[in-house]
C-alpha cells in the first residue's frame, strides 16, 4: 500500500501503468499498488491547475478521464481569456492556450478579442493591474504629465496616449510605444572647438531650448530627431563663430545667435517638428597662449587708462591753481582772505601762538620763513 500525504498548498496526480486516473485533493490517501504500478505526481496549487506543454499531452492522451478530473479552458486565437477565482483576478491566457483547472465553484472566465485591438478597456486594465503575476506579453504605460505617448502595431502609428495610466495588449503582434516630453526641453553642447574667422581656435558651450510642436513630424521626418537637433546645433555654432573674428566676440555682452544664423537654424529645425524657444553661446574659452596674450592686453589697456585719467586729473588741478592765482592778482581781499584761510589751518596743528609785532609782523615772518628754507 502507498500512503501519500497531499498538503494544502499541492494537489497530486494518480498515475495507474502511466495512465493518468484522477486527481487527489488535499488530505492523506491509501493507494493499493500491490498489482498495479501507481504513482503520484505533484503540482502546485497556487497555479490553479495544470498549463503549458503537460496540459496539452495529459489532454490529447486521456482526453475522457482529464474531462472528468479539470475543468478544461481553452482560448481561441483570437482572444484571451480573463480568470477570476474566488471573484478576484487570478491569470490570464494568452491566445491559444489550454489549461486544465482543478474543479471548484468559484472559476469564472471573461473572454476578450485582442486580434482586433491593443488598448485594454479601464475595465480590463484594472484587471491586469490586480494579477498577482503580471504577463510579459501585456505592457504597462504610464504617461506623465505635460507628455504624449504614440502606440506603434508592427512598425506602424495607430494611437495617441495623453497623459494617464494604459494597458496594452502585445498578442500576435509586434507592439511598442513612444513617450515624448511635450514640455520645454534642454539640449547643451559643451566644450565644442570652433575656429574663429582669424583662425583662433575658441572652446565654446551651447545650450538651446525647444519644444516639440509637430510630434508626428518629430517621429517621423528623421531616424534620430534629437541627434538631427544635436548636429544643427553644431553646425550653427561653427557657421556663427566662423564669421567672427575673436575681438568681434570678446566684445559681445551677449553670445545669441545674429538675426540670419537664427532664422537658418530655426528652419532646420522646423522640419523636426521643433520651435526653438532659445539658442545661446553660453561660454566662449580662449586656448592657453591666447589667453595670456590677451590678459597682457587687457591689462596695458587698463593701465593706459588709468593714466590718462591721472594726467587728466593733475592738468585740471593745475588749471585750477591758474585760474585761482590770477583771481587773487587782481583782488588784493581775496589774497588776504587766502592768507587768514592759511593761518587758521596752522593754526590747528599747534597748541599756543604767541604773536610779536601784530599780524603783518607774524605774516611777514612767515613769508620770509617759506623764502629762506626754500633757499
Amino acid at each position: 500500500m502507498l500512503k501519500v500525504h497531499i498538503r494544502e498548498d499541492e494537489r497530486g496526480l494518480l498515475y495507474e501503468e502511466e495512465r493518468f486516473v484522477k486527481v487527489l485533493d488535499v488530505g492523506t490517501h491509501n493507494i493499493f499498488s500491490l498489482f498495479k504500478d501507481r504513482r503520484v505526481e505533484r503540482v502546485p496549487a497556487d497555479v490553479y491547475g495544470v498549463g503549458g506543454e503537460k496540459a496539452r499531452r495529459l489532454y490529447e492522451a486521456f482526453r475522457e478521464e482529464v474531462s472528468e478530473a479539470f475543468d478544461v479552458v481553452r482560448s481561441a486565437v483570437d482572444e484571451a481569456i480573463m480568470v477570476y477565482i474566488d471573484n478576484k483576478p487570478a491569470e490570464i491566457l494568452p491566445p491559444g492556450e489550454l489549461k486544465l483547472y482543478f474543479r471548484r465553484d468559484d472559476i469564472v472566465l471573461r473572454r476578450i478579442n485582442v486580434a482586433s485591438r491593443v488598448l485594454a478597456t479601464p475595465e480590463e486594465a484594472a484587471f491586469c493591474n490586480l494579477l498577482p503575476k503580471w504577463p510579459e506579453e501585456i505592457a504597462l504605460v504610464q504617461v506623465p504629465q505635460g507628455s504624449r505617448g504614440f502606440v506603434y502595431v508592427d512598425g506602424v502609428r495607430t494611437s495617441t496616449l495623453e497623459a494617464g495610466r494604459y494597458v496594452l495588449y502585445g498578442y500576435m503582434k509586434n507592439v511598442h510605444y513612444v513617450i515624448l516630453n511635450m514640455r520645454v526641453c534642454e539640449l547643451e553642447l559643451a566644450r565644442q572647438e570652433v575656429l574663429s574667422a582669424d583662425k583662433v581656435t575658441l572652446r565654446c558651450n551651447v545650450t538651446m531650448h525647444y519644444r516639440i510642436v509637430d510630434a508626428a513630424r518629430y517621429l517621423d521626418a528623421f531616424d534620430d530627431s534629437e541627434n538631427y537637433l544635436y548636429r544643427q546645433l553644431q553646425m550653427v555654432l561653427r557657421r556663427y563663430v566662423g564669421t567672427h573674428s575673436v575681438d568681434d566676440l570678446l566684445e559681445k555682452t551677449r553670445y545669441d545667435l545674429d538675426e540670419t544664423h537664427r532664422k537658418v537654424f530655426e528652419n532646420a529645425c522646423a522640419e523636426a517638428g521643433v520651435e526653438v524657444v532659445d539658442v545661446m553661446v553660453r561660454d566662449i574659452v580662449l586656448p592657453g597662449e591666447m589667453r595670456d596674450i590677451f590678459n597682457r592686453l587687457i591689462a596695458a589697456e587698463k593701465e593706459a587708462k588709468a593714466l590718462t585719467i591721472k594726467r587728466r586729473e593733475e592738468t585740471a588741478a593745475m588749471r585750477s591753481q591758474l585760474n585761482t592765482a590770477r583771481l587773487m592778482k587782481d583782488n588784493p581781499v581775496l589774497m588776504r582772505l587766502k592768507e587768514l584761510d592759511a593761518m587758521e589751518s596752522i593754526a590747528e596743528k599747534i597748541e599756543s601762538l604767541h604773536v610779536y609785532g601784530g599780524l603783518e609782523e607774524m605774516l611777514g615772518g612767515m613769508v620770509r620763513h617759506k623764502t629762506e628754507k626754500n633757499a
